[in-house]
């Protein structure tokens, strides 16, 4: 079955996504131990790479459902590679929060 008539009719799809399991498991552990650092360290990073733009935001966010037009609760971080340059001695300060941005760029 094709993607669209898997959508049209389950309303989702399967897409194979290769990944080594230790780094998938090396990136929930890091997630994790992120998620308990303080509200300070963990909305520090925060910046847009287009102002006024709401898709553009980079850094923690925190969603609850029925407080948003998405309806989910949630807890994402949303990187970009410019954030090490943006904030290259708050990473030096917060080894948790750095850990958790090596997993984005590991090879």
């Amino acid at each position: 079955m094709d993607l669209f008539n898997q959508l049209k009719q389950q309303h989702y799809t399967h897409v194979p996504f290769v990944m080594d399991a230790h780094l998938l498991q090396q990136a929930i552990d890091a997630f994790f131990r992120f998620l308990e650092e303080p509200p300070a360290v963990k909305e520090h990073i925060d910046f847009k790479l287009v102002p006024n733009h709401r898709r553009a935001e980079v850094g923690y966010g925190r969603r609850i459902a029925g407080q948003h037009i998405y309806n989910d609760s949630k807890e994402l971080f949303q990187f970009h590679p410019l954030l090490f340059s943006k904030y290259a001695s708050f990473l030096d300060q917060n080894p948790v929060v750095a850990e958790l941005l090596e997993v984005y760029v590991h090879e």
